[in-house]
């Protein structure tokens, strides 16, 4: 079989460009009630992600290259609220992702 497995494990790093922090209600139904811009220029976040991160996927010969498929999943190893911020919120970014790619080697 030309299917190749693969596992890896390293550093993601990311930066925040914009945020919202939506506020939202529970009835019957769940509703958004504002949206408050973040102001990311302000010292009080970090845009600075660093996570560590965990994926599998498989890759397989088309053509001159290769079709890949992954999923990921990424923990931020910091917090997204600054040590100057008034309240210790322990916001951490935490993501899945999916990936379908094609490849080529030069």
């Amino acid at each position: 079989s030309n299917i190749t497995p693969y596992v890896a494990v390293g550093p993601n790093f990311s930066y925040a460009i914009s945020g919202v922090i939506k506020t939202k209600a529970t009835a019957i139904i769940d509703f958004t009630l504002t949206n408050t811009p973040i102001n990311l220029d302000s010292d009080n976040y970090n845009r600075l992600g660093i996570e560590g991160m965990i994926a599998g996927g498989i890759s397989f010969p088309y053509g001159k290259g290769e079709i890949t498929t992954e999923i990921n999943y990424s923990h931020a190893l910091n917090n997204f609220t600054s040590d100057s911020f008034i309240v210790d919120t322990g916001i951490r970014n935490r993501g899945v992702g999916f990936t379908l790619g094609y490849a080529m080697s030069f």
